[in-house]
């Protein structure tokens, strides 16, 4: 048999690692419009809960003796400990409020696992965070209040004068697809050696069987069955690398859905315990239903603009 061609393998590597580099940044693309719309809702949902609450104690907490409406209001977010509760491994949730000059932060952070220093209203970090602040509600990648790049979901509350945010390290997002992508790279290159070992093998062997004196029509064919043999390759480099790469990113997905799903549910639930235990306490003369009917009230109240994320 002869040497593998170095032709051959090159081209069909150059077209292994194509696919798998095309075939990464379409899912990378892909993976981060769902991520911002991931991060979006749980911002979102968060935020018209606490937004719900705070509009409930205007009304019902005036007299609140530690602050207040807003003091009840925060009380119950303080109580809710979304810093113990995140997604991933550099997901988190940051409530701050406007204080003089600077951006104040009312929960610990999850990273870093101690409280959050004030950031300056003029500062790079905590973009999200002042945009939040001013009112405005978004999707966006900038620096959080260490500094570092992130993917963050932000939604005013403005009861409260603050901003809620949901955020990710942009790092972590990418981690997957850089270490996909390298093994993807060394399987197009296997592959490309192994598509090049069986065209040898069905050229040399058509070579064989047919002998030397060929006719024009044996030849034809013989053409015909090395052009199939080489489309062949091709096609199963191409193929081969995009599986690949497809097999290696899905489970980390799934493990991502599942981890945000599940912060969603456990941070919805921890306000809505912190709600109910306070309404129990201090709430009263709230109608007929009762403490519990006015802890439903507030949610239904938040549940009523548009719930919910992706179509189902």
């Amino acid at each position: 048999m002869k040497a593998v061609p170095l032709r051959l393998f090159a081209a069909l590597a150059l077209v292994g690692l194509g696919v798998v580099v095309i075939s990464t940044l379409i899912l990378y693309n892909t993976t981060i419009s769902i991520e911002s719309e991931k991060v979006s809702a749980l911002a979102r949902s968060h935020a018209r809960l606490i937004n719900s609450v705070s509009q409930f104690d205007l009304r019902n907490s005036d007299d609140y003796p530690l602050g207040g409406a807003r003091g009840a209001t925060l009380s119950q977010i303080v109580n809710a400990r979304l810093e113990e509760i995140g997604f991933r491994k550099t997901g988190e949730y940051v409530i701050g409020e406007k204080s003089d000059e600077n951006i104040e932060f009312l929960i610990p952070s999850r990273i870093e696992r101690k409280a959050i220093a004030p950031v300056g209203l003029d500062a790079v970090a905590a973009e999200p965070m002042r945009r939040a602040l001013l009112g405005n509600a978004g999707v966006m990648f900038a620096p959080d209040y260490r500094g570092k790049l992130v993917l963050a979901g932000y939604e005013p509350l403005p009861d409260l004068n603050g901003g809620f945010v949901a955020k990710i390290d942009v790092s972590e997002i990418r981690e997957p697809f850089y270490y996909s992508a390298f093994l993807a790279c060394l399987g197009a290159i296997v592959f490309s050696g192994l598509s090049c070992i069986v065209f040898l093998t069905i050229t040399n062997w058509r070579t064989v069987s047919s002998g030397t004196g060929l006719t024009q029509k044996a030849e034809e064919r013989q053409q015909s069955v090395s052009l199939l043999a080489l489309i062949g390759c091709f096609t199963f480099v191409g193929v081969a690398s995009a599986i690949c790469v497809i097999w290696l990113l899905y489970p980390q997905d799934i493990e991502t859905q599942k981890s945000e799903l599940v912060s969603l549910s456990r941070g919805m639930a921890s306000l809505i315990d912190a709600v109910a235990e306070f309404d129990s306490v201090n709430t009263k003369d709230v109608g007929d239903d009762g403490v519990i009917g006015a802890t439903i009230s507030q949610v239904k109240a938040a549940a009523k603009y548009e719930p919910g994320f992706q179509k189902t």
